[in-house]
């Protein structure tokens, strides 16, 4: 199957924005394995951490991958704004790196194609980072942060959307009240009707 990337890109940003939300069901797929898996991992992402989060989880250039995104963080803007914003949206403050380079559209509650390779790193989207060293070159405004995303990342043998449509049929089957599981599954269906 052949994947124009330009409309994958622009429709996974699309339903980013109609999906971005996060949830505090914790997901669990140690009792749900497919061979269409090449791997899977679940990182912590904490607020307060101003680094780059490494995740031992490494993507070839062309493979198709995922983040489930659980949990929620509270941000403490650093300039004269004395305003806290509840992690609602992970699309706005989870950021993620391949190799080095950012990944400016990371697959937050969806699926998406790797365009380099490299390990997957994750990072809170806070001040200026610096993506050639995996820093924060402002981590003073990480300080006041609180809360940690939870974030599964699977990297997929398949690139048929239809098996990995079917595995998050089968998850949400298996996780009714866990919402970015059941958008992850809608989300690749959509995928499927427009590549």
């Amino acid at each position: 199957m052949k994947v124009n990337i330009g409309k994958f890109i622009f429709v996974v940003f699309v339903l980013f924005q109609i999906n971005g939300c996060a949830s505090n069901d914790k997901v669990s797929l140690s009792d749900f394995t497919s061979d269409d898996i090449k791997t899977y991992k679940t990182v912590n992402v904490y607020a307060r951490y101003s680094d780059n989060t490494k995740t031992d989880v490494f993507v070839e250039k062309g493979d198709l991958y995922s983040f489930i995104v659980t949990g929620g963080i509270s941000i403490r803007r650093w300039k004269p704004v004395s305003l806290t914003w509840d992690g609602e949206s992970p699309l706005e403050f989870l950021g993620a790196t391949i190799g080095n380079k950012s990944n400016n559209f990371p697959p937050i509650n969806a699926t998406t194609e790797a365009r380099s390779n490299g390990e997957i790193g994750l990072y809170i989207k806070e001040g200026r980072f610096d993506f050639e060293k995996g820093k924060s070159e402002t981590p003073y405004v990480y300080e006041d942060n609180t809360g940690k995303f939870e974030v599964t990342i699977i990297v997929w043998k398949t690139k048929n959307l239809d098996n990995i449509a079917d595995y998050f049929k089968r998850l949400a089957i298996q996780n009714p009240e866990n919402e970015p599981i059941s958008a992850m599954h809608d989300q690749a269906i959509h995928l499927k009707s427009v590549l």
